[in-house]
């Protein structure tokens, strides 16, 4: 009963980690720091491949790095994976 308990704990603890690391990144992307969220989004899109949006966010933080080939094949993946995705662009820190 503890090992299931224990390892209930850890894969909610995973999953906000995850979770975390994309709220990070867009604060990242908010402040401008284009190559710390791509570090982020790296990571999470290493981990949730399946995610559309964290694909075109980590496509977004490319473009705003200049990093335009790059960015070209995150947007491109993530309309493959979800032909019916609608991006969602980070807000500017002005917006919030």
């Amino acid at each position: 009963m503890r090992f299931l308990f224990a390892v209930t704990v850890v894969l909610c603890l995973a999953s906000l980690a995850v979770a975390a690391s994309v709220d990070t990144a867009v604060n990242h992307l908010a402040k401008n720091d284009f190559g710390a969220a791509i570090i982020e989004l790296e990571a999470y899109v290493t981990e949730k491949p399946e995610d559309s949006q964290g694909i075109f966010l980590l496509g977004y933080a490319y473009y705003k790095a200049g990093r335009m080939d790059e960015a070209m094949n995150q947007f491109r993946s993530a309309y493959l994976l979800d032909p019916d995705f609608t991006p969602t662009v980070p807000p500017r820190p002005a917006d919030r």
